[in-house]
């Protein structure tokens, strides 16, 4: 079945039992509708507000660094190498995400090492 941008019930459809469980979620915006962020909401509003808060995020972070003389990589950068791979094993598999996988993006990030490879 085709789901468009518009399609509230093609959306709840594909999800199914998953959308409740995923309505449970602590906190807010994106994090309540991931499914609906992952087949594009046409309103945008959760996707985009948790991207450009995570970015500031990232931003004020590299600030401090760069104040302490730190290396700091760009925020796209950031996002590709060390939220975008988090995000995903959040949300599809949460059972092989630990502080060393994260540490181990970071470093990526850092060019210290390469990321691991998606098993």
């Amino acid at each position: 079945m085709a789901v468009g941008a518009d399609d509230e019930e093609g959306r709840k459809a594909l999800l199914g039992p998953h959308r409740r469980q995923l309505g449970q979620l602590p906190g807010g915006g994106a994090a309540h509708r991931p499914g609906d962020a992952l087949l594009g909401d046409p309103e945008q509003g959760d996707a985009v507000r948790c991207s450009d808060y995570a970015a500031e995020q990232l931003k004020a972070i590299g600030v401090r660094a760069a104040g302490r003389g730190e290396a700091v990589p760009d925020v796209e950068t950031l996002l590709d190498v060390v939220v975008a791979p988090l995000m995903y094993r959040i949300l599809f598999r949460p059972s092989d995400l630990s502080a060393a996988y994260a540490g181990h993006l970071v470093a990526a990030a850092l060019g210290r090492t390469t990321p691991p490879p998606i098993t």
